[in-house]
């Protein structure tokens, strides 16, 4: 059960105010929460542009890919899968 920052009362997880002192809650307790939201939100879009680089849509898998790297920062194969993206961007450019 999570506890208010400012007295220490405790509260409810749907509460976004203290009972006690009023503070603010949602911002606090739902942190965690938001954070696991936004890496669910991140690995749909993963899935998102493979679909697109697949379909050899590479503007718009790089896009969505950037999208989901703002959601989750560390994704190490995201950032691999842009750069890839980038590269075959760079060589269909280079065709004559």
């Amino acid at each position: 059960m999570p506890t208010c920052p400012r007295c220490g009362a405790q509260c409810e997880r749907e509460d976004r105010y203290c009972g006690k002192c009023g503070q603010r809650l949602f911002a606090t307790i739902t942190k965690g929460k938001a954070t696991q939201e936004a890496i669910r939100v991140a690995k749909v879009r993963y899935k998102l542009g493979l679909i697109y680089y697949k379909k050899g849509e590479l503007l718009d898998a790089i896009e969505i890919w950037q999208r989901a790297l703002e959601d989750d920062p560390e994704n190490l194969a995201i950032k691999l899968l842009i750069e890839r993206a980038q590269e075959e961007q760079r060589s269909e450019r280079n065709l004559p």
